[in-house]
């Protein structure tokens, strides 16, 4: 192939290469959208809503403070601004016989539900969750309380509430998963129906709105380093997991949430262990002494407790005051995550 013939192909080749539709994928989006997202914000006509009334002094104290300042991450807040988007759409399903995001308070506390029905007497609230929080029912408690707190304000406008559901769609949702054998989830969405709560911590509802509220009140000239710490509950705080090992085997043999048990645990197989070889060498006596070949010598297992340090400040990273909070800011986790050490 001469050198002529070369070139017309590498012209061809270009040729067809600038034939083919131009594309460039990176992963971020353009700025304007960016923007469109962060400025997606919640907005409550009162002190308190029910969402911050169901959490701890330290945080709803530091939103409101600081809600001025705190940065809206466009990545973590895209899921909250879909679900906007789709509330939007769902106005077409508004009629006689609904109530579409209404906002409705009692005292310091508002709250606004997505949907209610007054035909079949049912509260509806939306949400865009992974089905990983179905699985292992990570938040459905905290749910049915902010559902039954919206069907007591309802309740308390004349409205009958028998029912009240999560409609809850998959973000992560692939028919794959379910040959894989991930999850059972046919669809990318379930309903979750719960039972409407008459008490919340021992208190009924109207009780419960007035002293969470009045307990938030009473941290609002206090400074930020003196307000309460969040507690290992709302944290999301796992605790940490002792591990029984054998010497040489990856897999434990059992894992405790206390040190205790466990070692008591490695305790016990130790002892097992020496058993087996005492009852090993009286077979070896036996054999001695009439001559025969010695079964083989027990070689003992050893067993040792691992301790696996495991994340007490899950929920902080989903926090919108982390950057505000100097409970948080303390831990070797923030550090790290901010190149702090």
């Amino acid at each position: 192939m001469n050198k002529k013939q070369n070139k017309q192909i590498l012209e061809e080749l270009i040729e067809k290469e600038q034939k083919k539709p131009n594309m460039i994928i990176t992963n971020d989006i353009e700025e304007n959208f960016k923007e469109l997202i962060k400025k997606h914000t919640y907005h409550k006509n009162t002190k308190y809503s029910v969402t911050q009334i169901l959490g701890e002094p330290r945080p709803v104290i530091l939103q409101n403070r600081y809600s001025d300042e705190i940065e809206r991450n466009a990545e973590d807040a895209l899921w909250s601004f879909f679900g906007t988007a789709f509330h939007s759409a769902m106005e077409d399903l508004e009629d006689d016989y609904s109530l579409l995001e209404e906002r409705i308070k009692d005292g310091d506390v508002s709250g606004k539900f997505d949907f209610y029905n007054s035909k079949n007497k049912t509260l509806y609230d939306y949400k865009f969750l992974s089905y990983w929080t179905v699985i292992y029912k990570d938040g459905l408690v905290e749910y049915q309380k902010q559902l039954s707190i919206y069907a007591y304000l309802l309740r308390k406008e004349g409205f009958e509430v028998d029912k009240i559901k999560n409609v809850i769609f998959f973000r992560d949702w692939k028919k794959s998963d379910i040959k894989r054998g991930v999850h059972n989830f046919e669809k990318p969405f379930v309903t979750v129906e719960y039972k409407i709560l008459d008490e919340i911590d021992g208190m009924d509802i109207q009780t419960f709105l007035k002293t969470k509220a009045e307990e938030f009140d009473k941290y609002e000239k206090v400074k930020d380093e003196n307000l309460p710490f969040c507690t290992e509950e709302y944290r999301w705080a796992k605790p940490d997991t002792y591990k029984v090992k054998k010497y040489g085997v990856k897999k434990s043999y059992r894992n405790f949430d206390n040190k205790e048990d466990a070692e008591n645990y490695a305790f016990y197989l130790k002892e097992e262990e020496y058993e087996k070889y005492l009852k090993q060498e009286e077979k070896r006596e036996e054999a001695k002494k009439a001559g025969k070949k010695l079964p083989t010598k027990y070689k003992q297992a050893e067993y040792y407790v691992e301790h696996v340090i495991n994340d007490k400040f899950k929920r902080c990273e989903y926090c919108p005051v982390a950057d505000f909070c100097n409970q948080y800011k303390a831990t070797d986790k923030y550090k790290k995550e901010n190149g702090l050490m």
